[in-house]
């Protein structure tokens, strides 16, 4: 696979993979082809040239298949999208990325048997629906066949990505991290804005309260080794304060924080195990 002026295929416009294409294209990448599950009125064509090719699975447009093939669907289709791929690659080397978090390269395998190379290609980041997305320095996670690890380096060197070789049987332990750092912090964070709701008389709204907290919170957290820079009453062991909180808060989101403090006085920083539920 040359290094220089590569033209790829994308199949998989979403919020990763259209940014994706983007970002490739400005970097003076040609883009022989886009394919979704429906026409391109569904999806954010805005970001990427007028003159880009698309199709879909149901009215195929036939193109010559590009050195590279880029895969960014949901994890439970890769294998299926795989299986009709091989009804369309020609012989000759061929290099196919996929990007999912989870999954391994083997989710492949199908194009693997009939002779691309093929390796799983990971964007440590999310990727709103609007906004800009900079890749620059954003770690990514590879592994897979020599040859497609290889040019998934180049892809990620081109966009200013940190590459890097995941271990492959340590891709699941790898995304459940990145899950409960970014997913159940937002899910914790969008809890707290709706419990400072309820207070009346707020002076701004309850993200724009929260916001120097959590980020400080935030910045300690990703500088810590541990616990050592926790405060409030986990870290104060503050039983009373505690179990105040537990009086007051729902149901499902005081189960959460009592299954947090059990877990932070599990590594040694708090005896919140201690205090009891009130009575529902």
């Amino acid at each position: 696979m040359p290094i220089e002026d590569v033209d790829f295929a994308l199949i998989g416009p979403g919020r990763l993979g259209l940014r994706l294409a983007q970002a490739l294209i400005k970097a003076g990448w040609r883009c022989t082809k886009i394919r979704g599950r429906r026409d391109r009125k569904h999806y954010g064509h805005q970001l990427l040239p007028a003159g880009t090719p698309w199709d879909s699975w149901d009215e195929p447009i036939p193109s010559q298949t590009p050195p590279l093939i880029i895969v960014s669907v949901e994890d439970d289709s890769i294998t299926s999208v795989a299986e009709a791929l091989v009804k369309e690659l020609p012989p000759g080397p061929r290099v196919i990325l996929h990007t999912s978090g989870l999954l391994t390269s083997d989710a492949l395998d199908p194009c693997r048997e009939a002779g691309a190379r093929v390796a799983s290609w990971h964007p440590l980041q999310s990727f709103p629906i609007q906004g800009h997305v900079e890749f620059s320095g954003i770690p990514c996670a590879i592994e897979g066949d020599q040859d497609a690890v290889t040019a998934g380096f180049h892809v990620a060197d081109v966009l200013g990505l940190e590459p890097w070789i995941i271990d492959r049987n340590h891709k699941a332990l790898y995304h459940a991290a990145a899950v409960v750092g970014a997913n159940l912090s937002h899910i914790l964070i969008r809890a707290a804005c709706e419990l400072l709701s309820t207070c009346p008389a707020l002076p701004l709204q309850p993200g724009a309260m929260l916001a120097p907290l959590i980020r400080t919170s935030l910045d300690r957290a990703l500088e810590s080794e541990g616990f050592e820079h926790l405060t409030g009453p986990i870290a104060r062991d503050d039983e009373m304060t505690i179990q105040k909180h537990f009086e007051v808060l729902p149901e499902e989101l005081r189960r959460a924080y009592r299954a947090l403090a059990e877990y932070a006085q599990k590594e040694g920083r708090s005896s919140a195990s201690d205090i009891e539920d009130p009575a529902p």
